[in-house]
Parts: structure tokens; C-alpha cells; sequence
């Protein structure tokens, strides 16, 4: 089985005595990236109709989500990551099922009108 390069990365800073905080953050922001490459990916190769509307919906939620963190408790660590995760590995979900491009949108704006700042007349003209 092939290593993941990212874990010999983390494995190379913790020799380093990096701290686990940082390489927490380092961990978390990685997952998220590669989440977010794969939607792009996926939209490309998936939904190519619609790859224009879904790059601007992930791109307008992330904006909403941008000063929103999940917190998980695990006893006795604490572990914060953006919120945006969620809604993003919810269309990545849908992704995986095949579903239609207008459930992928939906997956990625469940969350904005409960849990953002938006209005509702703005979401109206985002969806």
C-alpha cells in the first residue's frame, strides 16, 4: 500500500517538534483542500452543464460560511475546522450518488439561511 506523501509531511514536522496544534491546523486545512479539489473535479467531469452555476453556489456559501467554525469535542480534545466542510462533504455525497446537478446546489445551500448572516431575498437570487 502506497504512504499518503501528506503523512510523511506530518511525520517530518513532528521530528521537527512541531507542534500537534499546528500540525492539527496543517491536517485540517489539507482535508479541506483536497475536499474542495475533488468538488471541482467532480463538477467538471459530472456535471459539465452546469459546472459554471455550481463554481459560483460553492463559491458564494463559502463566503457565507467564511467566519463560521464546527467545533468537535472528542474528550479531552477540541478539534475546530470551517463549517463550510460540512455543507461541501454533503455535496460530495450527493456527487458520489449521482444525483442531479440541482441536488448538489441544494446540498451545498442547506445551511446558509439558518446559520448565516444571508437574507432570504439574497439566497432567493443565489440559488
Amino acid at each position: 500500500m502506497m504512504k499518503d506523501p501528506f503523512n510523511d509531511l506530518i511525520d517530518q514536522l513532528r521530528k521537527e517538534h512541531i507542534s500537534d496544534d499546528v500540525l492539527h491546523i496543517l491536517h485540517d486545512d489539507f482535508l479541506m483542500r483536497r475536499k474542495q479539489q475533488e468538488f471541482v473535479t467532480n463538477i467538471i467531469t459530472k456535471y459539465p452543464e452546469d459546472t459554471l452555476l455550481l463554481q459560483e453556489t460553492f463559491a458564494w456559501v463559502q463566503e457565507q460560511h467564511s467566519k463560521q467554525q464546527q467545533i468537535i469535542t472528542i474528550v479531552p480534545n477540541t478539534i475546530t475546522f470551517p463549517y463550510f466542510s460540512h455543507p461541501l462533504s454533503v455535496a460530495l455525497s450527493a456527487m458520489s450518488l449521482c444525483l442531479p446537478s440541482s441536488l448538489v446546489q441544494a446540498c451545498l445551500l442547506h445551511d446558509v439561511i439558518e446559520d448565516c448572516a444571508c437574507k432570504e431575498q439574497q439566497f432567493i437570487a443565489k440559488r
